[in-house]
């Protein structure tokens, strides 16, 4: 019931984005480690569409003619392999790939990527903002800024800067982890 999913620290987004991973004719095998693992995904997913808000915001101010940004090819791709999930019998699982595959592509910038994704939430119907007591969207921001500056400080080499800045944002509650993209963060559990 939705009370033993409460219980276990669950919501009902978690849950949404456990049954959009698999095609609703097929048959999906319930278990809490199954949910659990749906629960991160969801969680890496807002946390990077936090990311593209944030940075977003940042380049507003930037002359930047978003239209022409959003008839570039790319986009009308992305567009166009979503609309075929969908409409091969509904396959969210499918479109939620199309989302993954998005976010990891270097061709498209913030903007285009944070457009797209609102764009394929109508469908979804996800709510992405990041809401725990611990950690509100200024601290998500703040971090995002740290994360900036950090793989800015990886890179130049600077690693005892690199470290303090891993400090600083673990402190603001999150796991920290190094890719060769660079420093990926998570809300800490």
């Amino acid at each position: 019931t939705l009370d033993d999913l409460h219980e276990k620290g669950f919501t009902g987004m978690d849950l949404r984005y456990f049954f959009l991973n698999a095609h609703y004719r097929s048959q999906q095998n319930f278990t809490w480690e199954a949910l659990d693992a749906a629960r991160s995904g969801f969680e890496n997913l807002k946390t990077k569409i936090a990311a593209l808000e944030f940075n977003n915001n940042e380049e507003s101010d930037n002359e930047v003619d978003h239209q022409n940004e959003l008839d570039a090819i790319e986009v009308k791709d992305y567009l166009s392999e979503f609309e075929k999930h969908i409409a091969n019998d509904f396959n969210t699982s499918g479109a939620l790939s199309v989302v993954w595959k998005l976010l990891a592509d270097n061709n498209l910038n913030d903007f285009q990527k944070y457009s797209l994704v609102n764009n394929f939430n109508n469908v979804f119907g996800l709510d992405f903002e990041i809401k725990t007591k611990e950690i509100d969207s200024d601290t998500v921001a703040t971090a995002y800024a740290l994360v900036i500056e950090r793989n800015a400080a990886r890179e130049s080499k600077d690693f005892p800067l690199a470290d303090d800045l891993k400090l600083q944002i673990e402190n603001l509650g999150f796991e920290v982890r190094d890719s060769s993209e660079g420093t990926e963060i998570k809300i800490r559990k």
